[in-house]
């Protein structure tokens, strides 16, 4: 889903909104899980006989009748072994474009949880893991960038970015820089990062 509005200020100047949402949900379905050969208990080495004490054939060895044991290895149908991802995407974007000066602001949420349930509660079956995941964190984030022309020749660009997460902390990194072009077909650019903080240590500021 996606819209976009955008509202002529002046003969020079238009005011515009981008909004976007979208939602992905991804289902992944694994084998159920086996008792076979788990550090609890190691089915290898036990096998169902042919026959029962009293003689009759044992209705749980499919190779009964020819007289043959079979060896266990089961499988937990019944337990679904499902992982489900859930992907919320929304973005907004508001902003000036005109040609006297050029301004872009937009903001940014996004909420992210990991749910992986155990597979046995209260180790109620020997044998299946008891591995379990389970978490989420917030990150919000805002942006800014005005384009200042000078002159014909001469644009300064002066933006920055504002970044929190929730489990690790927060950051702000501006930016300045400014285009020369004395012709037309050389242009001359720079930019300088003014102040970097933590979270890019970490690989967390774009």
């Amino acid at each position: 889903m996606s819209a976009r509005f955008t509202v002529k200020v002046n003969d020079n100047v238009d005011a515009y909104t981008n909004i976007s949402y979208y939602q992905n949900n991804t289902y992944v379905d694994y084998i159920p899980q086996q008792i076979q050969n788990s550090v609890s208990l190691n089915t290898n080495n036990i096998a169902l006989p042919p026959t029962l004490p009293g003689g009759a054939l044992n209705p749980n060895n499919p190779f009964a009748a020819a007289g043959q044991y079979a060896l266990i290895q089961y499988a937990f149908g019944d337990i679904q072994d499902l992982n489900i991802l859930k992907n919320h995407n929304a973005r907004w974007v508001t902003g000036l474009k005109g040609n006297p000066l050029g301004i872009a602001l937009g903001a940014e949420i996004r909420y992210e949880a990991q749910a992986d349930p155990a597979l046995n509660p209260n180790n109620e079956v020997q044998g299946l893991g008891i591995a379990q995941t389970a978490g989420s964190r917030r990150v919000e984030a805002a942006y800014f960038e005005f384009g200042i022309p000078v002159i014909k020749m001469l644009n300064f660009d002066v933006s920055g970015r504002y970044d929190h997460y929730s489990d690790f902390g927060s950051a702000f990194t501006p930016k300045a820089g400014f285009k020369f072009t004395p012709i037309k077909e050389v242009a001359i650019l720079r930019h300088r990062v003014l102040v970097q903080r933590q979270l890019l240590s970490r690989g967390l500021v774009h």
